[in-house]
């Protein structure tokens, strides 16, 4: 950062996931923009920690601002499930002097939060574009990286890495674990974060990540960014004022009666009159006349009523005599 920026501290598992954080802060992102950065690009340098299929939270505060728990872990695999998952297998991992026992398998899959979570933060608080956000993380996922900051939790992990192809292809080779002298890669990934960015930079619609699908779809909305055709060639319906829908003649006859009730309060005339649509006279002078008559007594003061062809049904007014 040159003279004059503003400070930050970055602190990260990898050297890829904190030089994310850190370029978002020297190119006058905030602290929202590198946490995403750096999330994002965790997903390619520490990919046995975290992943676009994992999930995490996000603790947002500082000065003048309340705080606020971004929770974006993944959901609880199977709900909803009609079809028998196979049961998970036990794979023992040691860890030194102990040994925890892991369950893989189908039935241990839970529904990914943190590309979403990711994209909820940077969307609400970040500053800089979505697209130069992620870039970092696109570099590192398509140039990989020395696999030797992960030889150590990949040989701890072998066993479970292992037990599917598309594992192994990726953190095994000629059946051992990745080496300090191997190069991890993951095509698939750098892809599908490429794709990403090249369809979020085609559409200038602003776009919120809503979760994934019981299909692992992602489910995303975009902001319009023009009126719709039928707001350009239409104009709002006169009588309801766009809003589709009108009270009717019972409620204003309600209405009616509570402001009356309203303004004996405030007010000593000698006579109120209700001026209304005839729609709604005709409720006061028929089904409402018992309701009509009973706030008269209560409020000692007689009501009389005047039919108007008002524009809208819903408008009245009371006329102090």
């Amino acid at each position: 950062m040159g003279d004059g920026a503003a400070l930050g501290l970055v602190a990260a598992g990898h050297p890829v996931t904190a030089d994310a954080a850190a370029a978002m802060l020297g190119a006058g992102g905030n602290a929202w923009d590198a946490a995403v950065a750096a999330g994002f690009a965790a997903t390619a340098a520490e990919p046995l920690y975290t992943s676009l299929a994992g999930g995490g939270f996000l603790l947002a505060t500082g000065p003048g601002r309340a705080p606020v728990l971004f929770d974006f872990f993944t959901a609880v695999p199977g709900l909803g499930r009609v079809r028998p998952v196979a049961p998970p297998v036990a794979v023992p991992i040691a860890f030194g002097a102990a040994t925890q026992t892991f369950h893989v398998g189908p039935g241990s899959v839970a529904v990914p939060g943190l590309l979403p979570g990711l994209l909820e933060v940077h969307g609400l608080l970040g500053s800089l574009p979505l697209a130069q956000v992620v870039r970092p993380a696109i570099e590192a996922a398509g140039l990989g990286q020395s696999a030797a900051p992960m030889v150590r939790v990949v040989s701890l992990l072998a066993p479970v890495m292992a037990r599917s192809s598309t594992g192994a292809a990726l953190y095994l080779r000629d059946g051992r674990p990745l080496g300090v002298n191997d190069h991890f890669h993951n095509p698939r990934q750098a892809a599908v974060l490429a794709e990403f960015k090249k369809q979020l930079n085609r559409d200038r619609s602003k776009v919120t990540v809503s979760g994934f699908t019981q299909l692992g779809l992602v489910e995303m909305t975009r902001k319009r960014t023009r009126e719709s055709l039928a707001h350009m060639l239409c104009e709002p319906c006169p009588t309801c004022e766009g809003k589709g829908q009108i009270k009717t003649a019972r409620s204003v006859c309600y209405d009616i009666l509570r402001e009356i009730l309203r303004e004996a309060r405030q007010f000593n005339p000698k006579e109120f009159r209700i001026v209304a649509a005839p729609a709604v006279i005709e409720m006061l002078l028929d089904e409402e006349s018992q309701h009509l008559a009973g706030l008269s007594d209560f409020i000692g003061k007689p009501i009389s009523l005047k039919a108007e062809p008002f524009a809208s049904p819903e408008q009245y007014d009371i006329v102090l005599l």
